[in-house]
């Protein structure tokens, strides 16, 4: 949502009038990279992809991030959120979600806590998933380190 809103901010054309306007709504990984710069961020990265996932380098990438202290969003396919999707391969990227804290990778097994929807949510919900089935929703990520507190 927060996204949404920025978007929208950005749109010379189009308008966002509903959160079902997929088009107006949506923020392509330079836009998010733009906007952490624009707002005192250094260093970012985009280490993104719209077509292809992403895996196990980027995965450690992310992870070696967030224990640098640099602030995390990662482009994923909304299945990751769900249970009952979160192991199935995406065709397409469609979501950004905030990483809340480091994740925790155990030998080829990540879970994660991620701000989305207003809320902090684990990835999974229980348990863990193989890297390869994370990466199945994963498309990458966009970091930088903060400047400010």
């Amino acid at each position: 949502m927060a996204l949404a809103s920025l978007r929208d901010s950005d749109n010379l054309i189009m308008d966002l009038s509903s959160v079902d306007d997929e088009l107006s709504c949506g923020s392509m990984p330079g836009d998010v990279a733009n906007w952490f710069r624009q707002i005192g961020y250094r260093d970012v990265r985009d280490d993104t992809n719209l077509y292809f996932c992403k895996g196990r380098k980027e995965i450690e990438a992310l992870d070696r991030d967030m224990r640098f202290n640099r602030d995390v969003c990662l482009f994923i396919n909304d299945n990751m959120l769900d249970e009952h999707t979160n192991r199935l391969k995406s065709t397409f990227v469609n979501h950004w979600v905030v990483v809340d804290e480091p994740p925790e990778i155990k030998g080829d097994r990540i879970s994660l806590s991620v701000y989305t929807w207003g809320a902090v949510q684990r990835i999974p919900q229980v348990g863990s998933l193989s890297l390869e089935e994370f990466s199945r929703n994963f498309y990458g990520y966009v970091s930088g380190t903060p400047t400010f507190n």
